[in-house]
């Protein structure tokens, strides 16, 4: 009894105590709570991008497509039959080179039976043509050289059509220039001794020793303007009365720059000229006589070239008509001389050639059949890829292979036609990473069903860098020209049920600003309202914060 008694005493002696130990923790924690420092309010840091007008965007874009060579052709059976050889893919073709070889023994059978039957026929055609032949040679003969003396005749009349007609071209050409020369030379003299209006001798004023050359000049000089105004800067119509006109005038400039030339050798130096300037005068009036006097051979030589192309082709056409009428009236009494005697020995040989002509047509076919077994190469290039292989039986219209130039490629790619306004032609295009293209091709029409435009990028590929049918990736940017405006990625505008948000940082805090959007460009979309130059937008951390946090830039 007294143990129990005793255990009893030290269990609630153990409860008072824990109890006393958990009373004077509260305590002191109730004590000590009002010695700790208040929480730091949290400011979170993020990235901005400082917003600024813009005119224009630019916009890479990538792609792929398959290379494929800008020159290519399908190459097709046009027999039946079985391929025995066919040009390695890959392997470089000449023009006229043979890609493939078929084998078909009906065809080739045909073709041996062709040439059989055709020798036969020729061998009676001959021996039926012999035996009438001896009668007819000396005519037939005669009716040749008849033959041959007319088309000589007829042929030589032609080349002479044609060598009059280059000559005559020559001829005027020379008379034109020479036109163009002498008119640019006149015009040249007659300004510089009338101004560039031609209204008054230009040494008008000028004293001399001779004082009745003055005179005499002033009309050769009147003389020679009213004859250059009569001119026209290009000839017109009659070619030979156009240089008639120009020779005529050079004749009276060159009169009249002779008759300065004395004027100024004469000349007394005075006001305004002094005897330097006059002897520069007569040295510059000298080089004009020259120039004249070269232009002026120049000219004749092209007119009595011109009169004498003409005068010679009238002769020669007429001497040969002459020789065509009389070729013309031998060959038509030669020929009913032998009209006369070959009535019998065309009746023998209708037979014979009626079996020729038919063998001859079934050759022709044949010969179709047998020469298609093989196709030459319209050009060269490389052999992009076979449609059929060896040992294989192909018919009429079957693809063989396909022949390509690789030396250009092309590739072609797909864009949204809304995009094409950004699209230049000509414009640069990478190609693999490598600045080797060129846009070549915009495509008239969009596709229907997507919306899409094709454009065509070709590449030198002379280096051979660049694959048949591989795909490449083609890069270029589409560069918009738009008024100023504000551009803003689009994954940084919240766009919400009733509106489109962007976070701004303003005083250090998080503010939202409602915009409207305009059109979209890639990945980037016009901000019409909400936003303007100088704004902070928040770019990165944004979708954890809300308005009135605070925020500083990271650094």
């Amino acid at each position: 009894m007294k143990r129990f008694l005793k255990k009893k005493v030290l269990i609630e002696a153990a409860i008072y105590v824990i109890l006393a130990i958990v009373v004077f923790s509260i305590a002191s924690a109730i004590r000590n709570g009002g010695d700790e420092p208040e929480p730091k309010e949290k400011v979170a840091g993020v990235s901005i991008e400082t917003i600024s007008i813009q005119r224009g965007v630019t916009v890479p874009i990538k792609l792929s497509g398959q290379v494929k060579a800008k020159q290519s052709t399908s190459i097709r059976a046009l027999a039946q039959g079985t391929v025995q050889q066919i040009a390695p893919v890959g392997s470089t073709v000449s023009l006229g080179q043979q890609l493939f070889r078929l084998t078909n023994s009906s065809i080739e059978t045909n073709y041996l039976t062709a040439l059989s039957s055709l020798s036969n026929a020729q061998a009676s055609f001959s021996q039926t043509k012999l035996a009438s032949d001896t009668s007819l040679n000396q005519v037939e003969l005669s009716v040749k050289q008849a033959e041959v003396a007319l088309e000589q005749a007829r042929a030589q009349l032609k080349d002479a059509e044609v060598t009059n007609n280059i000559s005559k071209r020559q001829a005027e050409d020379s008379a034109r220039v020479a036109y163009d020369s002498g008119y640019r030379t006149i015009e040249t003299v007659i300004r510089f001794l009338g101004g560039p209006n031609l209204n008054d001798y230009i040494y008008e004023d000028i004293l001399s020793n001779d004082v009745n050359i003055l005179g005499d000049i002033r009309n050769l000089f009147s003389a020679s303007v009213n004859s250059f105004n009569l001119l026209s800067r290009q000839p017109n119509g009659d070619l030979l009365k156009a240089i008639n006109n120009l020779e005529t005038t050079l004749i009276s400039v060159k009169d009249l720059t002779r008759s300065t030339w004395t004027f100024l050798r004469l000349a007394v130096p005075g006001p305004g000229y002094s005897e330097a300037s006059l002897n520069t005068a007569v040295l510059s009036v000298g080089g004009y006589i020259d120039q004249l006097n070269g232009t002026d051979t120049q000219v004749k030589l092209a007119k009595n070239s011109l009169n004498a192309t003409q005068e010679q082709a009238v002769v020669t056409i007429a001497n040969l008509e002459r020789q065509i009428e009389l070729s013309e009236i031998s060959l038509a009494n030669t020929k009913n001389a032998l009209n006369a005697q070959s009535v019998n020995a065309q009746l023998s040989q209708l037979g014979s050639s009626s079996q020729l002509n038919g063998a001859q047509a079934q050759l022709a076919g044949a010969r179709f059949q047998f020469e298609n077994l093989a196709l030459p190469s319209p050009f060269a290039g490389t052999v992009i890829s076979h449609g059929t292989s060896v040992g294989s039986q192909v018919s009429p219209g079957q693809e063989i292979l396909e022949i390509g130039n690789l030396d250009i490629i092309e590739i072609r790619v797909e864009v949204f036609s809304s995009a094409l306004e950004a699209v230049v032609l000509g414009q640069t295009v990478l190609i693999n990473g490598q600045p080797v293209g060129r846009i070549s091709e915009i495509e008239a029409a969009a596709d229907l069903a997507t919306g899409k435009v094709g454009i065509k990028v070709e590449a030198d590929n002379s280096s051979k860098q660049f694959i048949s049918g591989s795909i490449a990736e083609v890069e270029f940017n589409l560069v918009y020209d738009t008024t100023e405006t504000i551009f803003l990625p689009l994954k940084y505008v919240k766009v919400g049920q009733n509106n489109k948000k962007v976070l701004v940082m303003v005083d250090g805090k998080v503010s939202e600003k409602e915009v409207e959007l305009g059109q979209l460009f890639g990945d980037l979309v016009e901000i019409t309202e909400g936003l303007y130059e100088g704004d902070l937008v928040i770019i990165e951390n944004g979708d954890f914060l809300k308005a009135g946090d605070k925020v500083e830039v990271k650094k």
